[in-house]
């Protein structure tokens, strides 16, 4: 691990452990839902274990001053601290991975219920008759 990769790794390591602490305030709160994803872990893995993500470069930038990579979707970074499009879209399908969906009451089904009734209710108040007169020929 390189002297700048191991600083970032220290401040991420420093600013999770703070993050961790704050949070403990909505952990307890029954009223909020609070969903935490170890991102840093995610990304160890990914270093780790490269080839798992269909990646081949975990250190060099896709994009620096001068060059662009041919094949981005290889590269864990496309410009030193931003992880390319490929790494995005596998991230947040381990995100949703990690949220299970509950249904709120009367959430769609409710919704059509009342559209439903809303209907039957509508068409017992008109006069029965299903014809309409557009226009009248002389």
């Amino acid at each position: 691990m390189s002297g700048a990769s191991a600083a970032a790794t220290a401040v991420s390591v420093e600013f999770n452990a703070l993050l961790r602490n704050s949070l403990t305030t909505f952990r307890n709160d029954p009223t909020i839902n609070l969903i935490e994803i170890d991102t840093f872990s995610y990304f160890a893995s990914i270093t780790n274990s490269p080839g798992s993500f269909s990646l081949t470069n975990t250190t060099d930038p896709c994009v620096d001053l001068t060059t662009v990579c041919t094949n981005p979707d290889e590269y864990l970074f496309y410009d030193g601290l931003h992880p390319t499009a490929a790494v995005h879209q596998q991230f947040g399908a381990f995100v949703g991975t990690q949220v299970v969906v509950v249904p709120e009451p009367g959430g769609i089904t409710g919704i059509l219920l009342v559209t439903g009734i809303g209907a039957l209710v509508t068409k017992r108040k008109g006069t029965g008759s299903t014809r309409s007169t557009v226009a009248r020929l002389p």
